[in-house]
């Protein structure tokens, strides 16, 4: 197994919270982690937030998951919907659309809720690391025994690196 310091030298990927800071420094997620588990849940800027990622397209989407005075708590179903990994709220077991943030499957449906997006950026860790030197990184401590290497998935093609 790596050390944590090994890890974070080798992260190349990064989804950054570019508009809500943490503390006031900014906020890493490494690809590897959010690649392993689908969705990513932190706090940004005071706001609980969801990074879903879809590993077939390597596309991410930053979300405000406090909707008026309920927070939801995501989780990657493992599901697809024309080709949209769907992601699933802990509370309701309704099914969310990835890329809209709205939910498609169960007692949600209908309801209008909508997930806020946050900025965020894809970049690679030197770049931001650059400039960002007081940023903050999500841990690849997880307490669950994971594979976080790079290149996990074979045949799918991975980010420049930097």
């Amino acid at each position: 197994m790596h050390n944590r310091r090994q890890l974070l030298t080798a992260i190349t990927v990064v989804f950054c919270a570019a508009g809500g800071r943490r503390g006031g420094v900014g906020r890493a997620s490494p690809r590897r982690s959010i690649d392993w588990h689908g969705v990513g849940k932190d706090t940004v800027g005071g706001r609980p937030v969801s990074l879903a990622y879809c590993t077939l397209g390597g596309a991410a989407v930053l979300y405000d998951t406090r909707v008026g005075e309920v927070t939801y708590t995501f989780g990657s179903s493992g599901l697809l919907m024309r080709s949209n990994k769907l992601m699933f709220d802990q509370g309701t077991k309704s099914l969310w659309n990835t890329f809209e943030g709205v939910p498609v499957i169960g007692s949600l449906v209908g309801s209008g809720l909508q997930l806020t997006r946050r900025s965020m950026v894809t970049t690679t860790w030197a770049e931001w690391r650059a400039r960002h030197p007081e940023t903050t990184v999500l841990s690849l401590e997880t307490g669950q025994q994971r594979d976080y290497s790079e290149g996990r998935h074979i045949g799918i093609t991975s980010a420049p690196t930097g």
